[in-house]
């Protein structure tokens, strides 16, 4: 992939993750692979020369380590597996296998809730528009609801 070459790659498992996280961290080129098992050889070529941080839901991580291995062998990349969910995520939240998108959410209903915006939008939608301002103007141009 030639745009954006110095940008890495953020990998998740679902569309919905994929969506969310590149609102929030639009430093990063965000990924789906849309199942757990969906990461493969012939698709992480794409990843050739690149920083790469694949971000399993929780209950996936160990799979994702030794799939970053295997890809290690085919693909010239750099790539890690973020134990971020690992480090925080209680037992309720592993047996449930939230993803990062779950707790990226929950972040912004904390800083909404701190903050009290007032606006037309959910409080959660409204704090997305602050952080990038483009989510705004898209909203417009092709007149989305919000439901």
């Amino acid at each position: 992939m030639k745009i954006y070459p110095d940008n890495s790659f953020a990998i998740v498992e679902s569309e919905k993750s994929a969506i969310i996280a590149c609102a929030i961290i639009t430093d990063s080129i965000w990924l789906s692979t849309c199942q757990l098992n969906g990461l493969f050889i012939e698709k992480a070529k794409i990843l050739k020369g690149r920083k790469v941080i694949l971000f399993p839901d929780l209950g996936g991580y160990e799979k994702w380590c030794k799939k970053a291995e295997e890809i290690k062998l085919f693909v010239e990349c750099e790539i890690k597996v973020s134990t971020i969910l690992e480090n925080i995520a209680t037992e309720v939240q592993r047996s449930k296998g939230l993803d990062i998108a779950d707790y990226m959410i929950d972040e912004l209903k904390t800083k909404t809730n701190q903050t009290l915006i007032h606006s037309h939008f959910t409080p959660e939608l409204q704090l997305m528009i602050d952080e990038n301002p483009t989510l705004l103007f898209l909203i417009d141009k092709i007149d989305l609801i919000e439901v």
